[in-house]
């Protein structure tokens, strides 16, 4: 398995099997030292800029969420944390335990029979919680991806490391798993990182969030709900200081500008150029004003203006503009002037020895469908029944894995637009929370998850549906580009069908539950 235990600052690396039974039994080996980094800096080779430059955090015990955009730094940090990368600069302590579990949890554990040949209380308790059958020990190759990723996290957990660091733990986890594994991570007691999209997960379980995006780490109270909405108040703070800083400072410009312009009117009129030798009034008068300090008056003025003008433009510069990067977009749906986008008479799918009964199926143009059930119950087989019986041009299907070779068939009809339609894919991708930069390297390699999928949303919106299906869209996407995502589907005018388990955006985009069980 790739579960991977380490000392802090790259000491020691092993299997988390390894050590099962041996260590961590006591629960005041839990160290309540926060785990502080300081400075830490760290580059990817041939990077233009690095993924952390001075970064200096402190986390507590319990479990803290970290989120933010794809790119970010997430993994990078944890691997920094647990020494299976070790920093350019900079210093992480305590030196302790860590335990860090990847997303992937398809290899085979060493030692595999000898790693619960030690079972006690907590370790019972934990296989318990996480629903760990009697036989799954002994038939790793035939659990599904939801019971491998169980037995991953009852291992790391059996072990009661002081720091333990989880990425992306419940991708493709149905409710009843998602379930059992966060009744699980209650109980651990140390020093926790969770690395997640599931809004759900880190609400219940993560009494801070940090928020972690190229230029910004911000450590706020409570779950990832809260740290959002704390963020959002916190940047509109910030932006309304800014506006009124800069506001002043055109005020203040403006007002210098008039006392410059009253000088010079003032020097004007006291100036004895173009007077006449012979006009002695005049130059009387003149003469009193420069006695009387007319002149020195408008300086005063203007001086002040200067002086205030100065303090207006140290206060701007003082305060960072908050980088508001253009977000949101807006789907080309439309409603179906039929009165039904599909309807379906009760049948059945088969697959191999599978036989999946369903009943009559229909979907109006105004339904907001969320598809939900167990991993393995046949959701995805029935909406690909589904869309056999829609034209395809009328609907827009994301499926949970694009296919192999996707990217290139990507790139190839992105090839063949117009350069104002590449323009406006783009601006669509950057709006979803992508990095058109990264745009030209996928030619060469292949796009993260999360990115392909925000690439092939982005080309959906260049022409109108009257049905968007999507299953488990949320999966590999950051938690901003899923906001924007469920702002936009909110939005849209069209039939929704949604397969997901993640409870917060269906409980924001769907009116009726559809449920398959085996």
């Amino acid at each position: 398995m790739s579960t991977t235990k380490a000392q802090f600052g790259g000491i020691e690396a092993a299997s988390v099997f390894g050590y099962i039974g041996k260590h961590w039994r006591s629960k005041n080996r839990m160290d309540r030292t926060p785990l502080t980094l300081d400075a830490i800096s760290f580059s990817w080779p041939e990077a233009a800029v690095p993924v952390f430059a001075g970064l200096s955090l402190t986390f507590s015990r319990g479990w803290t969420a970290i989120t933010g955009p794809n790119g970010g730094g997430k993994t990078t940090l944890l691997k920094l944390i647990c020494g299976i990368l070790a920093p350019e600069g900079g210093v992480i302590r305590p030196r302790a335990e860590a335990v860090y579990c990847p997303q992937e949890s398809v290899i085979l554990p060493e030692a595999w029979e000898n790693a619960f040949a030690s079972l006690d209380g907590w370790a019972g308790k934990i296989l318990a919680l996480l629903g760990i059958g009697d036989d799954w020990l002994f038939r790793w190759e035939t659990l599904s991806g939801g019971e491998q990723k169980r037995l991953q996290l009852a291992a790391a957990l059996c072990m009661r490391p002081p720091l333990l660091a989880l990425d992306e733990p419940t991708n493709h986890l149905d409710a009843q798993s998602r379930e059992c594994i966060i009744r699980a991570l209650a109980e651990y007691e140390g020093t926790g990182l969770l690395v997640s999209h599931d809004r759900e997960l880190m609400d219940r379980l993560c009494e801070a969030t940090l928020f972690l995006a190229p230029g910004e780490a911000r450590i706020y109270p409570g779950g990832a709900l809260k740290a959002l909405a704390l963020r959002e108040e916190e940047r509109a703070s910030r932006l309304a200081e800014w506006q009124s800083a800069e506001d002043r400072l055109r005020k203040t410009q403006k007002f210098s500008q008039a006392q410059a312009e009253e000088v010079s009117r003032s020097k004007a009129r006291l100036s004895m150029k173009g007077v006449s030798r012979r006009d002695h009034s005049q130059k009387a008068k003149i003469q009193l004003a420069r006695l009387t300090g007319k002149d020195a008056t408008a300086s005063a003025k203007k001086k002040k203006a200067n002086t205030l003008l100065d303090a207006a433009r140290k206060k701007l510069e003082d305060l960072e503009k908050p980088l508001l990067r253009k977000e949101g977009v807006t789907l080309l749906s439309a409603k179906s002037q039929a009165d039904t986008v599909l309807s379906l008479a009760a049948g059945e799918i088969r697959a191999g020895d599978y036989r999946l009964v369903f009943p009559e199926i229909v979907i109006t143009p105004s339904s907001r469908i969320g598809l939900t059930g167990n991993n393995g119950a046949g959701k995805t087989l029935l909406v690909k029944k589904i869309l056999t019986e829609i034209k395809k041009e009328d609907y827009f299907y994301l499926p949970q894995e694009p296919g192999a070779g996707e990217l290139e068939k990507f790139l190839a009809r992105f090839e063949a637009r117009a350069a104002a339609q590449k323009a406006a894919l783009l601006s669509s991708f950057y709006r979803l929370g992508g990095n058109p930069q990264n745009f030209g390297d996928y030619a060469a390699q292949a796009a993260s998850p999360g990115e392909l999928r925000k690439l092939l949303i982005a080309e959906a919106l260049t022409r109108p549906l009257f049905l968007i299906v999507m299953d488990e869209p949320t999966n590999y996407m950051d938690i901003t580009s899923v906001e924007i995502l469920e702002e936009a589907l909110a939005a849209s005018a069209c039939a929704l069908l949604l397969v997901s388990h993640d409870t917060v955006f269906l409980g924001r985009l769907t009116t009726e539950n559809w449920t398959v069980q085996r």
